[in-house]
């Protein structure tokens, strides 16, 4: 908002002459107001007269602003097709304003080049929104994640099932019994795909202790900040990044956050593995393309998170077809039976096993 304001103040003491400000004013404030009835951007446009034109621009710092100023008048126009429901000729006008974006020339000067990358993410994020729309529903309607088998996702299956990984995806395969039927519910109830529930192979091998040179701990693998912003507490008696409900709880959260600013599940995950902000610095240094997805990002993502999303889509080929892989065999081990006890001070696991006569062990892996 900080940039919108300069600039359309930049923009109203730049224009000189009134019919200029009259266009500006409709473009920046009214044109936004227009959703959801007889929207018909023509009666308002003509993509001929009123949008400049590049025959009429000229070489110069001017020509950064009328540049800068068609793009945002793409932009808003293309708001409008959007919420009447026409998003492929709002595809459309922001594929044409972000290859206006990527002419401009911006002098070497700072603040141009500031305006110009700030105006090209807006412009990734405002198609981005619409694909996300049209494309895929959070509330489950999308209910899967598509497998794709190319030559990365199929070295990681020939890792998992004749390679140096096989030992482990068998011991993980069998410890997924005790926690995944609780995930499957959890992701049901949000609406999410149930494939979900097998990220933990990847990211801990459903250890629940799991914890990684990078201090990110539990089954799905938070790190101590992450988890503070989707609620877990972390304190000198608990750490909830360990409790297999709360941390999977927190994991949807996020799961939901990070799907609405992708808009797919395969770039979402990514995110998770490496963060939202890597992922995007990615995107805004593409210089062709402003709407990318998994694989056209894979040679720009860090290796552990190229490599993620092909572990992920292996694991789930896998697990489709167990038989093929001799695997059909395994006896997974069974759901945790526990209702939970609240208590109002210390108490040491060996005192509640002496006097409950439960099996120590059984109570140190109910309580992590």
């Amino acid at each position: 908002m900080y940039y919108l304001r300069n600039y359309t103040k930049n923009i109203f003491e730049e224009a000189k002459s009134k019919r200029i400000r009259i266009f500006l004013l409709v473009s920046i404030f009214i044109l936004p107001l227009i959703a959801f009835a007889d929207f018909k951007p023509e009666k308002f446009f003509s993509t001929d007269d009123e949008i400049l034109s590049d025959d009429t621009l000229v070489s110069s710092e001017n020509a950064f602003q009328q540049k800068i100023e068609r793009a945002f008048t793409l932009c808003q126009i293309a708001r409008g097709y959007w919420q009447s429901g026409e998003p492929d000729k709002a595809i459309d006008l922001l594929d044409q304003a972000y290859s206006n974006i990527l002419e401009i020339e911006t002098f070497d000067n700072e603040d141009l080049m500031r305006q110009k990358e700030d105006m090209r993410f807006v412009i990734s994020k405002r198609i981005y929104e619409i694909y996300a729309s049209r494309k895929f529903n959070i509330n489950g309607k999308h209910n899967e994640i598509p497998v794709i088998i190319n030559k990365q996702v199929q070295h990681e299956i020939d890792l998992y099932t004749k390679g140096n990984l096989r030992s482990h995806f068998i011991a993980s395969y069998k410890r997924s019994g005790k926690y995944r039927q609780m995930i499957v519910d959890l992701l049901k109830n949000e609406g999410l795909p149930e494939e979900l529930s097998w990220l933990p192979l990847v990211e801990s091998g459903f250890v629940v202790n799991a914890l990684s040179g990078q201090r990110a701990l539990g089954l799905w693998q938070f790190i101590p900040s992450t988890g503070y912003k989707f609620g877990l507490s972390r304190n000198e008696y608990i750490d909830e990044r360990l409790d297999p409900k709360k941390s999977t709880q927190a994991a949807i959260e996020y799961f939901k956050e990070l799907h609405s600013h992708f808009g797919d599940w395969s770039t979402s995950l990514a995110a998770y593995n490496c963060g939202e902000n890597r992922v995007l610095r990615v995107i805004r240094n593409q210089k062709t393309k402003y709407l990318d997805n998994f694989w056209d990002l894979y040679e720009h993502l860090p290796q552990e998170t190229a490599r993620y999303v092909p572990k992920f889509l292996a694991i789930l080929h896998i697990i489709n077809n167990l038989g093929r892989y001799g695997l059909e065999e395994i006896t997974i081990d069974s759901p945790l039976i526990y209702e939970p006890l609240i208590v109002t001070k210390k108490i040491k696991i060996e005192d509640v096993a002496e006097i409950t006569g439960i099996d120590n062990e059984i109570l140190a892996e109910l309580n992590p």
